[in-house]
């Protein structure tokens, strides 16, 4: 039984620094597999790893966290589509902090990053920052 333990301490580290990669970026809940982009702050992806919930495995519509972008009938909602279809094809691995859970068309609600480099993209800032959504608070 005790040879159990530092092994099972092992692979939760190992864990650990699979969902918190190296440097000074956020600490993750999640990484997934982009399935497809559905407008400019939702997508389907497929939960890769987790630390309990999102549940690994699993398929998930996800809702930017905080972020509205404009909508699909607007010019600035095709743009957004279309600049959300750049950074995160279907196959590109996102990392995702949940904020809230989830809203109320059953979406998970999450801050989500993308690795570029040494650097970290926060997706959603990424869009307000090129005006193609608005803050949204609860």
């Amino acid at each position: 039984m005790r040879i159990w333990l530092p092994l099972v301490a092992l692979l939760l580290s190992l864990l650990f620094l699979l969902l918190h990669p190296r440097g000074s970026g956020p600490a993750f809940h999640f990484s997934a597999e982009v399935l497809r982009v559905i407008d400019g702050d939702t997508m389907e992806i497929r939960i890769l790893e987790s630390h309990g919930w999102p549940e690994a495995g699993r398929v998930e519509k996800l809702r930017l966290a905080r972020v509205d972008a404009f909508e699909l009938s607007e010019a600035r909602g095709v743009l957004a589509k279309v600049f959300m279809d750049s950074l995160c094809p279907p196959g590109e691995r996102i990392y995702g902090r949940v904020d809230g859970g989830r809203d109320p068309y059953g979406r998970l609600l999450a801050h989500v990053y993308l690795r570029r480099g040494e650097e970290w993209m926060d997706v959603g800032e990424e869009l307000l920052r090129r005006r193609l959504a608005r803050r949204w608070e609860d």
